[in-house]
């Protein structure tokens, strides 16, 4: 028997469990994702998803990874080494923003399977 679950039951059954709104649905979208990829039908249990996944801040991961910290530097040192014009200066600092959250996307799929970043900036995987 199955019963399909809209994205606002799991994130009213996530942010009941200390995820925020958008951490829920970044997590309801990467399990959906999952699910339409492998052809798998995950069980609706918030309790186990709460306790596979985790919804942390870039501070938050920095502090916890060191190795993430280092490689992060490294990532950071190597961008700046390229020069832009002046008037290109916003324009990176925008750009390293992104290019920093796609870094340590990447980082957590290499180190820790699937992830994503929420709408608010929040990292989602499974530190498992």
């Amino acid at each position: 028997m199955i019963d399909t679950i809209t994205v606002y039951t799991f994130r009213d059954a996530m942010v009941r469990r200390g995820w925020t709104v958008d951490g829920a649905i970044a997590l309801f979208d990467l399990l959906e994702t999952y699910e339409e990829e492998t052809g798998a039908t995950l069980e609706f249990d918030p309790i186990a998803f709460d306790c596979q996944y985790s919804e942390q801040t870039l501070e938050e991961l920095l502090d916890y990874y060191d190795d993430l910290k280092e490689d992060l530097k490294e990532f950071i040192q190597e961008e700046a080494q390229t020069t832009l014009p002046e008037y290109l200066q916003v324009r990176r600092i925008i750009a390293s923003e992104e290019s920093r959250n796609g870094f340590v996307l990447e980082w957590l799929r290499d180190n820790h399977g699937m992830a994503c970043l929420s709408d608010r900036g929040t990292f989602i995987f499974s530190p498992c």
